[in-house]
């Protein structure tokens, strides 16, 4: 082995001496040259050095080959169903042009592009109370209710971003649109995985499987989280990334409250009025009826309340007599907000100041909650069976491989 390697090693040694002579004998031709034909002459030079070399050659063997994997990849790898989306034509889509408009410019695209995109993303389930109460009759709305409440006070203990929470509010109900008739004490191992999925995707440390199990007082094991998390993420088609209600509050407030030339990862919106609008929202989001509304026209309504509801028609691009409406109906949890009184914001020791009004707070949303169905129906709620009692229901609540469903047999 010592023969082949240093006769190698000699090869490559006099590759370089002669090209090195050859650079030091056309060095003083460069004087009468150009600056570009010098340079040219430079890159011939040092691409004849490369190839000429043994190293060379294995390095661009491997370089090619590694090239020719990838065009294997692209070429088989499915094209995904959100690069056919089909954009409503509703919405003009003006790409070239500069012209003035209400939506920011967000970096190399379009911002009507971006405005198209985000409204044009396909679901996997159309959100709507009918379907939940079809799918889910063992479960009631104010079952829903009161295991996003429960939801709220994990976030705020573990200072979870409230974006965190509207993500898992939106697996949440997309999962119990697509299943059927789930057993009740299986709803808090499924809100739990859908909090521990949303962790994953907006938080920069994520949530331990531990401390969600210690929540849940140590009645589901470790491998029935991650079991139930890829039949969840199976069940969403592993879209996880969609718009929530926040995400679209967010965005119409940083377009109304925008600036000539403004830095767009700057939030220039008022702290006061975010926290005020994102409270309202998470009082209506509890309720059932909040699944009719679609996520953009539930910010858009929010929003009326705070801002001059001309202008936010304008930047939703939605017209009167569809906003309205949902206007109408927040109006009974905007009156239970305002009588609950002023809300002070919570500190979190662990978190950043500047981070502190993105934290998911809790207030005492199910009280405010009975005074607005209250208001709406002339009587308070019916008192259902505490969906998060997990220890009261009959037999092993969730055991992987027996399904999640209920049986006819079963009471």
């Amino acid at each position: 082995m010592i023969a082949p390697i240093g006769s190698i090693y000699r090869h490559a040694q006099h590759t370089r001496v002669v090209n090195v002579r050859a650079m030091a004998s056309e060095a003083s031709d460069e004087t009468t040259m150009t600056l570009e034909e010098s340079m040219a002459r430079r890159r011939r030079l040092k691409r004849r050095e490369r190839e000429t070399s043994w190293l060379g050659r294995k390095y661009r063997k491997s370089e090619n080959t590694l090239h020719q994997r990838l065009r294997k990849l692209i070429k088989i790898t499915p094209r995904s169903p959100l690069q056919d989306a089909v954009q409503p034509a509703s919405i003009p889509l003006v790409a070239s042009s500069r012209l003035f408009s209400l939506h920011p410019y967000l970096g190399c695209e379009s911002s009507d592009e971006e405005w198209v995109k985000m409204i044009g993303t396909p679901r996997n389930i159309r959100r709507s109370s009918v379907s939940f109460r079809e799918r889910q009759p063992l479960l009631t709305p104010r079952m829903r209710s009161i295991i996003l409440y429960w939801l709220m006070k994990v976030c705020e203990a573990y200072a979870v971003h409230r974006e965190t929470f509207y993500l898992a509010q939106d697996y949440f109900d997309r999962f119990l649109l697509v299943e059927r008739n789930l057993k009740l004490g299986v709803l808090q191992l499924i809100v739990l995985t859908c909090l521990l999925i949303a962790s994953k995707m907006e938080e920069s440390k994520p949530l331990k499987i531990l401390h969600l199990s210690r929540v849940a007082h140590g009645i589901y094991h470790v491998e029935e989280f991650r079991h139930m998390e890829l039949v969840i993420l199976r069940t969403l088609r592993w879209y996880t990334r969609p718009e929530t209600a926040l995400t679209w509050l967010k965005f119409l407030l940083q377009v109304i409250f925008r600036k000539e030339k403004a830095n767009l990862l700057e939030q220039p919106f008022p702290k006061d009025t975010y926290m005020r609008s994102a409270n309202l929202l998470d009082l209506c989001i509890l309720d059932v009826n909040s699944m009719d509304i679609p996520y953009h026209g539930l910010a858009a309504s929010v929003l009326c309340y705070f801002v001059d509801q001309g202008l936010v028609e304008k930047v939703a691009c939605l017209p009167r007599e569809h906003l309205q409406p949902c206007v109408d109906w927040l109006a009974p949890f905007m009156d239970a907000l305002e009588d609950f009184g002023t809300v002070t914001q919570k500190v979190f020791p662990t978190v950043r100041r500047e981070d502190q009004y993105n934290i998911q707070a809790n207030l005492d949303y199910m009280s405010i909650l009975d005074v607005a169905h209250k208001a709406i129906k002339g009587n308070s709620p019916t008192n259902d069976v505490e969906p998060l009692d997990a220890t009261s229901y009959r037999g092993r609540i969730y055991v992987p491989g027996q399904g999640l469903t209920s049986s006819e047999d079963e009471v």
